[in-house]
């Protein structure tokens, strides 16, 4: 007996079981199931919504299989079976670009799962405010601490228990945040007279308008002398910059250059109750540069460094300025710009990876009102208080 080969038919129906029904009524109990698919909406009409193909068998040896198939099959059957393998592919893309994305966030599959997951809401909060991925996971699993056995939280995945469980979250999230970040908003060290503060930086952070604001509030309104020294003689006109502000607020203002003449001016100044040091920008092919500045400033543990940055910053330059102004050795940053950016968590990390305190804000160049205190609260509302907000709205 020869080899028995299958021959396709196609059947069309309103639905599948009724299409596979009127084959095994025609063809008999070795009918096979090839294929089923939804036909395409111009041609559903007229022929029905489902083309089932059955398989039977046959002696002819002289047809493709393939032809055969493909023969039964009308154009726009043929354009609505691509269209669907089209949309599939889009579909799987989709899924792989989900995927990719969660993984960035630190959300992998697998961490999403239970849908109500403390450690994936945690990431998903630190993961808007761009908080740094390695810092986050560490947040995530102390607060995580914080809940467990918390008898609200544990039973957050039940009815109206989940507002209050993520509340709940919300608060232990923001004392863990809190207890992270280092404040110190202030300008000198150890309550010694005169205090004596100094501003460094990259090229660009606002250092010289910051140190006015400072003057301003820190000085003037107390009724403090204030003094500024200017140690940015590379700048074209920066100098003058400062004379012109130090003219109106009627404060003393000095140049100096070279860095050893920095020690007597220190010295004549010590009757002023507030002394200003303002510092070039330094970029970083110029780190030969700042080495002398940076010994000076070192050598003097009555000056209170402040390293002033934008917090504009993408992060990971953030980082890399950080550290390369660590040789002066600053006992706080000040950050800057806040108007410039929607995006703060980076303030947050950097002050938490580096446990230096904050001392100020700026945002915006007014002065001094664009200047405030630093405090907890504020840089915690400010990073995250868009979510905590929504978060507490909907408990």
């Amino acid at each position: 007996m020869g080899r028995e080969f299958m021959k396709l038919k196609s059947y069309f129906a309103h639905s599948i079981e009724a299409a596979i029904a009127l084959a095994r009524q025609e063809l008999g109990p070795e009918a096979v199931l090839v294929k089923a698919c939804k036909v395409s909406d111009q041609a559903s009409g007229r022929v029905g919504d489902y083309e089932v193909v059955i398989g039977f068998p046959s002696a002819q040896q002289g047809i493709s299989l393939l032809e055969d198939a493909v023969a039964t099959i009308s154009e726009n059957q043929k354009e609505a079976f691509a269209t669907e393998v089209l949309g599939m592919r889009e579909l799987r893309e989709e899924i792989r670009q989900m995927r990719r994305t969660l993984w960035r966030a630190g959300l992998h599959a697998t961490t999403c799962a239970p849908p109500f997951s403390r450690k994936a809401e945690i990431l998903s909060i630190l993961a808007e405010a761009e908080v740094e991925p390695k810092l986050a996971s560490e947040i995530a699993i102390c607060v995580e601490a914080r809940l467990t056995g918390d008898p609200l939280v544990d039973g957050s995945s039940h009815g109206q228990t989940a507002f209050f469980g993520e509340s709940r979250l919300v608060q232990a999230l923001r004392e863990e945040l809190e207890g992270r970040l280092p404040i110190d908003p202030s300008l000198g060290k150890n309550g010694g007279t005169p205090r004596i503060a100094a501003v460094v930086g990259p090229c660009g952070s606002g250092k010289t308008t910051t140190l006015v604001k400072l003057a301003v509030r820190c000085g003037l309104q107390k009724r403090l002398p204030v003094q500024f020294l200017c140690l940015d003689t590379y700048r074209i006109a920066a100098a003058e910059q400062l004379r012109t502000y130090a003219a109106i607020l009627g404060a003393g203002f000095e140049v100096v250059e070279p860095m050893a003449s920095l020690e007597m001016a220190l010295r004549a100044c010590r009757h002023k109750g507030l002394i200003l040091i303002d510092t070039p920008g330094y970029g970083p092919a110029e780190q030969d540069l700042l080495i002398e500045t940076a010994t000076f400033l070192t050598s003097k543990p009555e000056i209170d460094v402040h390293l002033v940055l934008p917090a504009s910053m993408k992060p990971a330059d953030l980082s890399e300025v950080v550290d390369r102004f660590e040789v002066f050795r600053p006992s706080k940053l000040l950050f800057t710009k806040l108007d410039e950016t929607c995006s703060f968590g980076p303030i947050f990390s950097e002050a938490a990876r580096t446990g230096k305190p904050v001392s100020f804000l700026t945002a915006g160049q007014r002065i001094p009102d664009d200047l405030e205190e630093a405090s907890r609260n504020r840089i915690v509302d400010t990073v995250f208080g868009e979510r905590f907000k929504a978060v507490l709205t909907a408990a």
